[in-house]
């Protein structure tokens, strides 16, 4: 009895290692890497089918399945391993499957690729030109919202529901931007009609008084800079920028302003 307990689980584990082996020689065994290298170039838009993944069940395509599929494939149509001459276009192929199903960001947006387009067919747009057409930016959503996107049921009520919240910005915006300029406009007329201009510090006069201000304020700024160094030099405390710079403005009044 003790003994029967005892070989179970090591004939499971036997078992689960007789079973990966198989897996692992699967290509190996069975397929040349001239036919491997083929069936890659053939479905390269595919890429479960690029990893002979497209037979799981998206559950069990995990980032282990994904790397233990890449590196069966890789022994297999690597340009070390065989001298094929398509060897190193199907080894880019099986790396950019590799790279974008390992990670589950890149993975929900080739998925959403996957149901825009026909990946079964060899002419149909690649990854990488989806990608390049505006695609690249579903890979900074959060997965769980591509892959609703992405869902049969629930993404065309996602898509409604992003394309009213688009129209409502939108408008919010415009409504922001009519009311930024009504007011802009109601003040610049008032600040003409009152003072001529002297106090907007766009246009005009208030434009030039503006610069006059800003750069006296530089010279503050030097003349402090200057003070402080020498505070430094004999180990004092510098002044207080606010306090020199008001005092400094005080006795250093602009002539024009004074008018």
């Amino acid at each position: 009895g003790e003994r029967s307990s005892a070989s179970a689980p090591a004939a499971a584990m036997w078992g689960s290692m007789s079973s990966a082996a198989s897996d692992a020689s699967d290509i190996e065994a069975g397929i040349s890497a001239e036919d491997e290298i083929k069936r890659v170039l053939e479905c390269q838009n595919n890429y479960y089918k690029v990893l002979r993944l497209d037979k799981l069940d998206a559950a069990d395509r995990s980032n282990a399945d994904v790397k233990r599929a890449y590196y069966k494939l890789a022994r297999v149509i690597h340009p070390d391993k065989c001298s094929h001459p398509s060897a190193s276009d199907a080894m880019g192929v099986a790396a950019s499957a590799h790279s974008t199903l390992s990670d589950s960001t890149r993975r929900a947006a080739y998925d959403l690729y996957a149901s825009q387009v026909d990946v079964d067919d060899a002419g149909a747009e690649t990854y990488a030109q989806w990608e390049s057409k505006g695609g690249a930016n579903w890979k900074h959503l959060p997965p769980w919202l591509v892959r609703g996107l992405n869902h049969r049921c629930v993404g065309p009520i996602l898509k409604f529901f992003l394309l009213i919240a688009a129209v409502v910005a939108a408008a919010l915006a415009f409504a922001l931007g009519i009311a930024y300029f009504a007011v802009h406009m109601t003040l610049w007329v008032a600040c003409f009609a009152g003072c001529g201009g002297r106090c907007w510090p766009r246009y005009g006069e208030g434009a030039r008084a503006h610069a006059r201000r800003m750069e006296r304020f530089g010279r503050a700024r030097m003349a402090w800079e200057a003070e402080a160094s020498y505070a430094r030099g004999r180990g004092e405390d510098p002044p207080e920028f606010s306090a020199f710079v008001s005092a400094w403005m005080e006795n250093n009044k602009d002539p024009e302003e004074e008018e």
